[in-house]
């Protein structure tokens, strides 16, 4: 037995459910032979480029588009793009060191893009392979780059911003004004600016102007309203509101600003004009809200995160937030089952076909996209999420290497490598968050499923097959968030990814040290030897050291292998005709109970279900146990129909039900509600964080009815009603 030792040197728009917002954002809305100068790549060739960073593309304006990546090798970069594969039009790249940028413009609108990148030296070039980009996945706001500057409050506004530490989302301008600071205001930043009077007059004014600078409608809106002290939108919608009027001069009262602020991050701003000062207020976040930070909710992946919807145990006290961005061709398919949602600190991060978004949770706007090549990754239930995010970073596994991005604005903060030589590759399979700390594991390349196309990517076989073998990794080891340093690695066994869980200051993971596994050339295991000279580990997160270790014998997960966290202990479950359940101490690892659980179905992801943890009771279909004791306590929980897994909330069980519409379970009624032409994705895109359920789209594609193929956020009703009350 070894244990873990300190790692060497690495190298390193959406409609709100009130008029008013529903008319306000339907107006938003290997080397070879260099080409000739107009030749482009030919499909057949090799892609034998190599990347120091991965390629990555964001939209910088409505028709623009950054591109970059990094190559350590000497010579010059260009790319090759068009709308057809013959890749007609040619940029040359600017180069710093080893990084490459090009730009892209003259994009046109709602079209679908090939590229190719090469890097040329001594009249030859090695090409990337072909990779594709989509502009109707392009959210930026109208550039008003060109607009000029309106002197009277040019520096005003630059002093808001500042003090508003944001530029993006929803910002609300309120009491007597011109409409120049909001435009200045819209000019400076991304924001979407909505303008409020009582006054009809002044209203057609502001108008005027905002239209004749052509940003009316699209970057700015102006709306009369006879009360100021109830606007007429929804609760946490804006992330700036900027007020020019006192309570006593009738103006917008305290608590409906704070009303209108998103919770945790969003600013009100209040202009003293006689002292020359301004007041600032950032509303704190929601009581009792949660955040989902990794595949499974938590850190321990007990598939739900503390969320408690104040108290909503049906879709009845529930009601729409937003909904619209992304929809259905965001994404693959409804059926290869990907990495779930993420939702801390009001921001939602959602994975599309090798693309992801950052949302506002409140009001759905885009914060930064990327389109990223190689970021695919498929068949949850036999691996472990390539990303995560705590409430300042979001943490993306990517081929051999993770990036620390600014969940904010998508820059990158450090790239993080994986040791490894060129006759053993090795790519990032786990990827985790806890304290100071970002956890990762080593499998060989190749090994995490990618494949779409099919009925074998619907990974929902119910006999051991090739869609059913287990990923599994080499080494597990922490690197340090601020910056971006190895800090110790762990090397004794065959590591599970579906059993590698957070908690209680440890790293829990089960692995198998069978010799016989070392023949493997793939890190994606079927061979029951798997299953032979199994560990359960428990090492000190913040050291490496271990902790404690204990030789355990399960039934074999030949179809699904699951472990997860509690205070009431370590739970494995074990599918492979029947779910096997094991409950183990997290202080030592001894085995407090053990049972069985038919399944509900072999069919429609009937028997690979993964449990919830809700306070003490695990629930697994059609089941609920105790988990100190593993007494059965529920016979029957809500009906499931079609391929999903189930969420939850501190109160009700969230699934795909009956009718295959989105439902919601009350454990203590017993009572199932549902939305009529709401359906999940195949396995999990339905979370509950920030005081919401927040279901970003992932059902398109599925052939079995009338869906609506939108992304859709709902708030409680006694949320509302309490943010009224403030």
């Amino acid at each position: 037995m070894r244990e873990s030792i300190r790692l060497p040197v690495i190298r390193p728009m959406h409609i709100q459910v009130h008029t008013i917002f529903l008319i306000l954002c339907c107006t938003l809305n290997g080397w070879a032979q260099a080409p000739s100068q107009q030749e482009t790549p030919g499909e057949g060739e090799a892609p034998t480029l190599a990347f120091g960073e991965r390629p990555f593309l964001q939209f910088t304006t409505v028709d623009t588009a950054r591109l970059r990546w990094s190559h350590p090798g000497p010579g010059p970069a260009r790319v090759t793009y068009g709308r057809t594969a013959a890749m007609e039009q040619q940029a040359e790249a600017t180069r710093a060191g080893d990084a490459f940028t090009v730009n892209l413009g003259g994009l046109a609108p709602q079209s679908r893009y090939h590229y190719r990148i090469g890097v040329s030296h001594q009249g030859l070039t090695r090409w990337s392979p072909p990779y594709t980009f989509d502009t109707a996945m392009n959210f930026s706001p109208l550039d008003m780059g060109r607009q000029p500057p309106d002197e009277s409050c040019q520096a005003l506004v630059k002093r808001l911003l500042e003090l508003a530490g944001t530029r993006k989302g929803y910002a609300i301008v309120l009491g007597s004004d011109t409409g120049r600071l909001a435009l200045e205001l819209a000019r400076q930043s991304q924001f979407t600016v909505i303008l409020f009077t009582p006054d009809t007059a002044r209203a057609q004014r502001m108008r005027s102007l905002l239209y004749s600078r052509g940003v009316y409608g699209s970057r700015v809106a102006v709306q009369v309203v006879e009360n100021l002290g109830r606007l007429p939108i929804t609760s946490c919608l804006a992330n700036l509101i900027v007020s020019d009027s006192t309570d006593n001069e009738g103006g917008t009262p305290a608590k409906e600003i704070k009303r209108l602020l998103t919770p945790g991050r969003g600013v009100a701003l209040r202009l003293d004009r006689a002292t020359d000062t301004i007041s600032k207020h950032i509303r704190p976040p929601l009581e009792n809200s949660g955040s989902w930070t990794h595949q499974y909710g938590n850190p321990g992946n007990a598939a739900s995160a503390g969320e408690s919807l104040s108290g909503a145990t049906s879709t009845d006290d529930l009601q729409v937030q937003w909904l619209g961005r992304p929809g259905g061709d965001f994404g693959i398919d409804r059926q290869p089952r990907m990495p779930a949602p993420l939702s801390v600190n009001g921001r939602l991060f959602h994975q599309g076909m090798n693309r992801l978004i950052a949302l506002d949770s409140y009001n759905g706007q885009a914060l930064w996209e990327m389109e990223i090549p190689d970021l695919r990754r498929l068949n949850m239930p036999r691996d472990a999420g390539n990303w995560c995010a705590d409430g300042t970073n979001l943490y993306l596994a990517l081929v051999d290497q993770a990036w620390i991005l600014d969940a904010q604005t998508g820059e990158r903060r450090h790239l993080l490598t994986l040791p490894g030589t060129a006759d053993s590759p090795r790519e990032w399979g786990y990827i985790g968050s806890l304290d100071r700390l970002v956890y990762g594991s080593t499998v060989k390349a190749g090994s995490s499923y990618r494949k779409f196309w099919g009925k074998a990517a619907w990974f929902d076989a119910n006999k051991p097959g090739p869609g059913t073998a287990q990923i599994c990794s080499e080494k597990f080891f922490a690197y340090d968030k601020q910056t971006g340093k190895p800090v110790w690695f762990y090397d004794d066994g065959l590591i599970l990814n579906s059993t590698i869980a957070l908690g209680d200051n440890r790293v829990y993971f089960v692995v198998s040290r069978n010799k016989a596994l070392e023949a493997e050339a793939s890190g994606r295991i079927s061979s029951p030897a798997l299953w032979k000279e199994q560990y359960l580990v428990a090492l000190h997160a913040q050291t490496g050291s271990l902790d404690w270790e204990q030789a355990i014998d399960t039934e074999d997960g030949n179809l699904t292998f699951y472990l997860q966290h509690s205070p009431h202990g370590l739970i494995i479950s074990a599918s492979n005709t029947q779910y096997h359940l094991y409950n183990f101490d997290p202080r030592n690892g001894k085995l407090n109970w053990q049972t069985t659980s038919k399944w509900a179905a072999n069919h429609h992801s009937g028997h690979i279900q993964h449990p919830v943890i809700m306070d003490k009771t695990l629930y697994l279909e059609p089941r609920g146990f105790d988990l100190e004791t593993g007494k059965e306590t529920v016979s029957r929980i809500g009906r499931r129909e079609g391929c999903t897994t189930y969420v939850g909330s501190t109160n009700a069980l969230i699934y795909r039900g009956s009718g295959r519409r989105i439902s919601m379970w009350d454990p203590v009624s017993g009572k199932t509600s549902s939305w009529s032409r709401l359906r999940p994705s195949c396995w999990l895109n339905i979370i509950t964080a920030g005081g919401m359920l927040q279901i970003p789209e992932g059902g398109a594609g599925c052939s079995c009815g009338g869906w609506m193929e939108t992304s859709i956020v709902f708030t409680p009703e006694a949320l509302l009603e309490e943010a009224g009350k403030e």
